[in-house]
């Protein structure tokens, strides 16, 4: 999806596209989440709901089958990019990829030790949405204001608050710290997606996005493997202060890797 956004818009306009593009997301997103911790109970049954889901996702095939695809590259192009710039955009991925994947697999999880139940839980998610939504659309602003590199590492730290704010796992205040964090998290997305694609050629544009999409998924997955089998053993607390300290590294390689080679 990144490249397609890049292409359909020039430079200067990619944050506001992006931004957009999640938000529409987000706001899609509020009635899925709600739905998510009704159903089960509504059909009595998981395995109805999770089919019904399926169904919904099979419904996206349609406006997916009228896409442009983009043109073939060329038998002895070069399709992945390299580079600094690459290098370190992808080092300072890994850690930030770290620091979210130490805790949003385990988020259902997190709500249900505070004692929520599932409908809690979904509504939870499902009202996460609303301000996601909303702050996503003002992150050109931030990077008009402050660049878009310094911008991005502004939106980590801000995640990184929030993620402090959760270890202490305040339980009547753990869904509003929990609407913070992810609203902030995917603020920082559509900057990211704009200085990758602002950095490559557009031949490399869909070999970028797919080692962006790789070193984020495997850094998550490492990071879910290792937090897993720490929550049982140290708590939410040490796990969540971890990824907080994670979060804020990401931050400052983000700042002071990417800046000289993005400007």
């Amino acid at each position: 999806m990144a490249p397609a956004v890049a292409a359909a818009v020039e430079e200067k306009r990619r944050p506001r596209a992006f931004s957009i593009f999640f938000a529409v997301m987000f706001a899609l997103g509020i009635v899925g989440y709600w739905a998510g911790g009704q159903l089960p109970c509504l059909v009595h049954s998981k395995r109805i709901a999770l089919l019904v889901a399926a169904a919904i996702v099979t419904l996206a095939l349609i406006p997916a089958s009228r896409l442009r695809s983009a043109p073939a590259t060329p038998p002895g192009e070069r399709i992945y990019p390299r580079g600094p710039f690459l290098r370190r955009y992808l080092a300072s991925l890994a850690v930030w990829s770290a620091a979210v994947g130490a805790f949003n697999p385990f988020a259902n999880a997190y709500f249900a030790r505070l004692g929520y139940s599932a409908g809690q839980i979904g509504a939870i998610f499902s009202r996460a949405q609303v301000p996601q939504a909303a702050i996503v659309l003002l992150a050109p602003w931030v990077f008009r204001k402050a660049g878009l590199v310094t911008g991005i590492a502004l939106m980590m730290i801000a995640a990184a608050a929030a993620l402090g704010g959760l270890a202490a796992q305040p339980s009547g205040l753990a869904p509003l710290i929990f609407i913070a964090y992810m609203s902030f998290q995917w603020m920082s997305e559509p900057g990211m997606n704009t200085l990758l694609m602002n950095h490559v050629a557009e031949r490399e544009r869909g070999g970028a996005s797919s080692l962006n999409m790789l070193v984020f998924f495997s850094a998550q997955a490492l990071a879910s493997f290792v937090s897993g089998r720490c929550l049982n053993r140290f708590g939410y607390a040490a796990v969540l202060a971890a990824a907080t300290g994670l979060a804020v590294v990401a931050a400052g390689l983000f700042r002071f890797l990417l800046r000289p080679v993005s400007e």
